[in-house]
């Protein structure tokens, strides 16, 4: 039997925007890319050319279903892997939308065709993981268990038992080891997926929501919300932990914060991204842009100042990508440099728009 070789290529992303004058585009490039952007008015999925803002197709999934979407997805995930990894011959393509308040997801195939819709009853999904080629792993915000997806056959195969609340999930691909942020218990699961058991608890700090390992596979960033963010508890301040993915030990953990001018019990996390540096990965919160530094994992710097909504890494291009909310409610797409944080472009998107996967 022929083997196969794969590549496993997975993008996340989230959110909106709109354009601002006052930005001045740095280092710009003038190469075509083209994003998905997910509408909510009326709902649909738009495909979109970068850096010119045109758009190739108003609804990608009324063109794939004939008909139109009743919501909009909050978050797009692309999957897709090669049955020759040298010609790079596609052999599946796969995007998930995420309805997480529906409790959703639905499945297109490469020409943007519905092929499944999971409904996980009163569970909300929030991330997909997927460490090998024949395996997803899907997390639930508001449960205490992750559930198995077999991509081959496209089916829910079982759950695996976490602790509460587990919101984020992170690997490399391709590899055996996962870890589960478990904001309700103030604790992170490694999962072998060997054996697709919990074989190591690991504490941190309070209400971790954001999980993501290295380029270089080698650690575990941890991103922690803290106390009194979400309810009435007493306040503590958001923590950014880095665990060696070996040991499974905390190796350091930094305050999200700059002293007391920027105070990390005031800070709420909204997103976080590693990026192809192993030095640098970046943290939005309600009011501010940071960059951190992981391979020491004490130092973190405020880059710039706003609203920022969604925050992910675009692997083709070798950017960060953000979107900012402005006071007028308009969103702005923003590309950054990963190692000087400097704006390669900022864009505009549809009104509306919630959720962008870059392609």
């Amino acid at each position: 039997m022929k083997t196969l070789n794969i590549i496993l290529i997975i993008i996340l992303v989230l959110i909106s925007l709109s354009c601002s004058g006052n930005d001045k585009v740095i280092n710009a490039s003038n190469d075509a890319w083209v994003v998905l952007a997910s509408v909510s008015t009326p709902p649909s999925i738009q495909l979109i050319e970068m850096p010119t803002g045109k758009v190739l197709n108003n609804d990608i999934y009324y063109t794939g279903n004939s008909k139109s979407l009743i919501t909009a997805p909050n978050k797009i995930v692309k999957w897709e892997f090669y049955e020759d990894e040298i010609a790079l011959k596609i052999h599946h393509i796969y995007y998930f939308l995420f309805f997480t308040k529906d409790n959703k997801i639905e499945i297109l195939d490469s020409i943007y065709k519905s092929i499944q819709v999971l409904d996980f009853g009163a569970k909300e999904p929030t991330e997909i993981c997927i460490p090998n080629a024949s395996t997803a792993y899907i997390t639930f915000g508001n449960d205490s268990t992750i559930t198995i997806f077999d991509l081959k056959f496209l089916k829910l195969a079982q759950n695996i038992k976490v602790g509460k609340n587990p919101k984020s999930i992170a690997t490399i691909f391709p590899d055996t080891c996962l870890f589960v942020t478990n904001s309700g218990d103030n604790t992170v699961s490694y999962i072998n997926t060997k054996t697709n058991n919990v074989e190591e608890i690991i504490p941190v700090s309070s209400v971790p929501i954001y999980t993501r390992l290295s380029i270089d596979g080698q650690k575990v960033i941890v991103i922690s919300l803290g106390n009194g963010k979400i309810d009435s508890s007493p306040k503590s301040a958001a923590i950014a932990t880095i665990i060696d993915k070996n040991t499974r030990k905390v190796i350091s953990t930094q305050a999200i914060g700059i002293g007391n001018s920027i105070k990390a019990i005031d800070q709420i996390p909204l997103g976080f991204t590693n990026t192809s540096s192993k030095i640098y990965s970046y943290i939005i919160t309600r009011d501010y842009l940071f960059r951190y530094n992981i391979k020491t994992g004490n130092s973190i710097m405020r880059m710039d100042n706003g609203n920022f909504q969604m925050i992910t890494f675009n692997n083709k291009r070798g950017e960060v990508v953000l979107i900012r909310v402005n006071p007028n409610g308009s969103r702005d797409l923003i590309t950054l440099d990963p190692t000087t944080a400097a704006k390669n472009m900022v864009h505009s998107l549809p009104s509306g728009t919630q959720a962008v996967l870059p392609l």
